[in-house]
């Protein structure tokens, strides 16, 4: 590209950027606005989805300003996701994942018309990871127009891509503890109510494409194995962040000393704000931030992968 084109180009995926991560933010709000969370008698209101026995329909909340932006912004993303593809159509280096973004696009406009609401697992799980996906996409292609690094780590870009699955099961894991309202299985309580160990979760593999189970009251039926989910969550949560502070620590050996400290800051306030939304029984404002700071990091992640490339030793491998 010319400099006038790259500029244009950088211009607009950061528009699609910045649009997709307050797409994803407002999203999640409204996921947990209609999961309970705010209402006046909370916490007993957590994963009342459903209309009780003896009303004809589930309480709304009001959500008419958020639902408006909702679509707003995915409308207006839509086009921007159009033109970003259209302008890798000539990028070798860039089709897929522009391809895959509008993919994403497309499948979540079309989840959108038949979703059916919090109650199934599948649905809430595709719109989670479609809005991690077009942020991520649209993340890449914005760094690929950046200036490329003299010199290249293979042995640190394997460790990074390690790190990116690593945080993308993790992202997943949390992902389902939304989906089936497990965030409270476990109580505030570390060794999850004295069992280190809880049953596996085997409901959230034989319900996921299913409908979850709601009691009298319209809210979901808590089981031991959601306890399982929690604690799952819990223990991949640990080893990330000593996974993440390896690769701080890699980095940082190679030069990248930013991106370190970005990396380990965001590692340690994700995990300090996951801890703090379960003491303090999943506020609002609390459940949100942990999930934004989440984004970050995946982002951050990213940018190790794609900037996997010895500065200070050119071809070193790791230490």
């Amino acid at each position: 590209m010319l400099s006038g084109s790259r500029r244009w180009y950088r211009a607009l995926v950061t528009t699609g950027l910045l649009m997709a991560m307050a797409l994803a933010l407002v999203s999640a709000h409204l996921r947990l606005v209609n999961s309970g969370l705010g209402c006046a008698e909370w916490p007993q209101c957590y994963g009342r989805i459903g209309a009780p026995a003896s009303s004809a329909a589930p309480v709304e909340n009001d959500t008419g300003a958020a639902r408006l932006a909702h679509r707003v912004l995915a409308s207006a993303l839509g086009i921007v996701v159009l033109l970003v593809v259209a302008a890798n159509l000539r990028r070798h280096g860039t089709r897929i994942a522009a391809g895959l973004l509008l993919l994403v696009t497309l499948g979540l406009a079309a989840l959108g018309k038949h979703s059916a609401g919090l109650e199934q697992p599948a649905v809430v799980m595709a719109n989670y990871s479609g809005g991690m996906i077009l942020v991520a996409s649209l993340w890449w292609l914005r760094n690929s127009v950046a200036a490329p690094r003299s010199g290249y780590s293979p042995s640190l870009r394997r460790w990074s891509l390690f790190c990116l699955a690593a945080l993308s099961v993790q992202l997943l894991s949390g992902g389902l503890v939304s989906a089936y309202f497990a965030g409270l299985a476990c109580g505030p309580s570390i060794d999850c109510n004295g069992h280190w160990l809880p049953d596996l979760p085997w409901d959230v593999i034989s319900t996921f494409f299913g409908h979850l189970a709601l009691d009298d009251t319209g809210t979901v039926a808590m089981g031991r194995s959601l306890s399982g989910l929690h604690m799952a969550h819990r223990i991949g949560g640990v080893a990330l962040v000593a996974i993440l502070a390896w690769l701080a620590w890699s980095l940082h050996q190679s030069g990248r000393s930013r991106l370190a400290c970005t990396i380990l800051a965001l590692t340690s306030a994700a995990a300090l704000a996951g801890v703090l939304a379960v003491r303090m029984q999943l506020p609002h404002g609390m459940v949100l931030s942990h999930y934004t700071l989440a984004l970050a990091l995946l982002l951050a992640t990213l940018t190790a992968v794609a900037t996997g490339r010895a500065s200070r030793h050119d071809g070193a491998d790791m230490r």
